[in-house]
């Protein structure tokens, strides 16, 4: 069952923080990140979600941030519990071809949207910094936050494909 909207922001947040140590990058200074901002922003998603709970008649409405993982086949990664009812991503509508429950992680088309995709940086270890980038706590504008590996790497395989690493 859906939960309140108060646990979707919660989860949101959380999970934004948890994309974005998907695409890890190293914290060496904090002019580095400047640059990185820049061009993360050229593969980030603003995802606007309306779930309908039909049980209670009610409409929730609620934000999350995707990243292009494929440019050419205008692929994006999101959180699984961002799923609703419709899905738009920077006012496009947003088709999901690939949802982990487990992982939360969700793969969402949208093809009418072309963002650069984003190459995940390889080798980070358990303890080293990062930054989360992303729509955090439904905000109009990206936000960025730093901290550290302290999850092991999660991998996921779509359509039997080769694994993705994240």
């Amino acid at each position: 069952s859906p939960l309140p909207l108060e646990s979707l922001y919660m989860k949101k947040t959380l999970a934004t923080v948890a994309l974005l140590v998907a695409f890890l990058l190293p914290l060496d200074a904090a002019s580095l990140w400047v640059k990185v901002s820049d061009r993360v922003l050229k593969s980030l998603g603003r995802v606007e979600i309306t779930l309908v709970q039909e049980e209670t008649n009610t409409t929730l409405q609620g934000e999350c941030t995707a990243f292009s993982i494929n440019e050419q086949k205008r692929f994006l990664l999101t959180a699984a519990h961002c799923f609703g009812n419709t899905l738009i991503v920077n006012k496009q509508p947003a088709t999901v071809i690939f949802r982990d429950e487990v992982k939360d992680v969700m793969v969402l088309h949208v093809p009418a949207l072309k963002l650069k995709a984003l190459r995940p940086a390889l080798g980070a270890q358990m303890g080293e910094d990062v930054a989360a980038y992303g729509y955090a706590y439904g905000w109009e504008v990206p936000y960025l936050k730093t901290g550290v590996v302290s999850v092991p790497l999660a991998r996921i395989q779509m359509f039997g494909q080769r694994p993705i690493t994240l």
